[in-house]
């Protein structure tokens, strides 16, 4: 599977223990042991797991959504771009697993209609898996960054991810997910564009259009912004690690100049604003910037932004 064996199928082809010994282990699961160079490092760490599951187990959270087409921009496997996350599974109570390296068991049973088998092993299915990584987060901006991701790949739809839900009034975090799910959007670029968006839905502005394309009065092409509001022609954008490297802050400053020159506000936030925001900080600050864009000369207007589909955002 992808490469990976147990110590016992090397052994009956034939390795001695000293080679055994010295060959890499899969993901630090004991007992398993990968071919480097093999599959693109998620697929390898999800492989290796899966050999080591216990009966009954379904795979789940971030591997589940992997294994759905999540691309790894958006979901890398890791809680902070270098620390690894175990593989998490779904296991029935009772079932007699234990925890492992490497892997991370939830006690917790899955209804056969959020399950589906991929290449002979069970898998929650699109939607719940986009439930599950929604909210077992903490954080409501990371829920809601977890539900953009899931529309945007095509994982869920608004009702099946209702539907979900639906069938798990009890369960850990689904009032979380309750309340950031009508606020999911398909056009978000990035995690961190979600996030964005969350402070701003939390600062009471708006609903906002997400990667809005502007134009100039004379239908030219200006810029696609990450968040976007028509009524007073405010926009947020998010400035990840690339904007501070080589050409691109100057790049980025004179993109800001093109859109202001067409009286459009312009705030730009950094992961630095959205990590651990002073209580009314980040939202004190778009409101203010919201508040100087309402009173602008829309006179002086000289941009376009055409409307996507009803209900949008």
């Amino acid at each position: 599977m992808h490469g990976i064996q147990t110590c016992a199928e090397l052994r009956e082809r034939g390795w001695d223990r000293d080679r055994i010994d010295r060959s890499p282990s899969a993901d630090g699961l004991w007992g398993l042991r990968g071919s480097s160079g093999h599959h693109e490092p998620r697929r390898a760490r999800i492989a290796a797991a899966l050999r080591a599951a216990p009966a009954g187990a379904v795979l789940s959270g971030w591997a589940a959504g992997v294994v759905h087409g999540i691309p790894e921009p958006f979901l890398d496997g890791t809680s902070d771009g270098d620390t690894s996350l175990p593989v998490g599974f779904c296991v029935p109570d009772k079932s007699g697993a234990y925890q492992r390296n490497g892997l991370s068991l939830r006690w917790s049973t899955v209804a056969p209609e959020d399950v589906v088998e991929v290449d002979g092993h069970p898998v929650t299915s699109p939607s719940r898996t986009v439930a599950d990584l929604a909210r077992w987060h903490h954080l409501p901006p990371r829920a809601l960054a977890a539900v953009d991701m899931g529309l945007r790949f095509g994982l869920v739809t608004p009702a099946s991810l209702q539907a979900v839900i639906a069938r798990m009034p009890r369960r850990r975090g689904i009032r979380l997910l309750r309340e950031v799910a009508p606020l999911g959007t398909g056009r978000s670029e990035s995690p961190k564009e979600s996030e964005l968006r969350w402070h701003w839905h939390e600062a009471g502005l708006p609903d906002p259009v997400s990667n809005a394309e502007i134009f100039d009065l004379r239908g030219n092409f200006v810029a696609r912004v990450d968040v976007f509001e028509r009524g007073c022609g405010y926009v947020a954008e998010f400035d990840g690690g690339y904007h501070a490297e080589g050409d691109q802050p100057e790049l980025d400053r004179q993109r800001v100049a093109k859109l202001e020159r067409l009286n459009l506000t312009v705030g730009v936030f950094t992961k630095e604003d959205l990590r651990d925001p002073l209580v009314g900080g980040l939202a004190g600050r778009l409101r203010q910037d919201h508040t100087r864009a309402r009173r602008r000369d829309a006179r002086r207007d000289g941009w376009h932004c055409p409307r996507t589909r009803p209900g949008e955002r």
